[in-house]
């Protein structure tokens, strides 16, 4: 039996045909391009399964894709994120959307504060999470940044928002009262 990565079309074909010169040099042809085409789609599958791929083999997927705002110490999750989403940021490096979604795969939830939003100065901005962010968190944060931001842009800094959790309840009642006058 063959196998489809080594078939060819002369081996569907009439004896009469597969003798013809031209007949096995399209066939020939048609094998190789279809073998390239195989050996395509098995490098799609990784793509496509990288969700349970082991650990290592994400890491060297980063290192490969050139992943920029990768890191050895991030959390599985948080580093497939990083690869799946490596080369819409080589195409948006530099924008607030990048960043945005740099803050969205790291932090969960986040958005930024532009200058002009907060009465800052042009070109600078704020990240706005709800988080609570370590030193190290931090640190590692404003390293990878560097890589996501306009080199113009500047960070003035992070803000807290506080999910609120009370309820917040209203009363209101009508009093009616009675005036009896004593005296005169």
């Amino acid at each position: 039996m063959i196998s489809l990565y080594n078939s060819e079309i002369v081996d569907i074909l009439p004896e009469s045909l597969k003798k013809d010169p031209h007949v096995k040099a399209i066939s020939y042809a048609l094998k190789k391009q279809n073998q390239k085409n195989m050996d395509f789609v098995k490098n799609v599958n990784i793509l496509k399964n990288i969700d349970s791929l082991p650990e290592q083999v994400i890491d060297l997927m980063a290192a490969e894709y050139r992943t920029q705002y990768y890191s050895a110490e991030l959390v599985l999750e948080v580093k497939r994120n990083l690869v799946k989403r490596t080369m819409l940021w080589h195409m948006r490096a530099g924008t607030t959307k990048s960043v945005e979604e740099l803050v969205h795969t790291l932090f969960g939830y986040g958005d930024i504060d532009e200058w002009y939003t907060y009465n800052g100065e042009p070109y600078h901005f704020k990240i706005c999470v709800d988080t609570i962010l370590s030193y190290e968190m931090l640190s590692r944060f404003s390293k990878i940044l560097k890589n996501a931001k306009n080199v113009r842009s500047i960070m003035d800094g992070f803000n807290k928002y506080n999910n609120l959790q009370n309820s917040i309840g209203y009363a209101s009642g009508i009093v009616r009262t009675k005036h009896i006058r004593i005296g005169g």
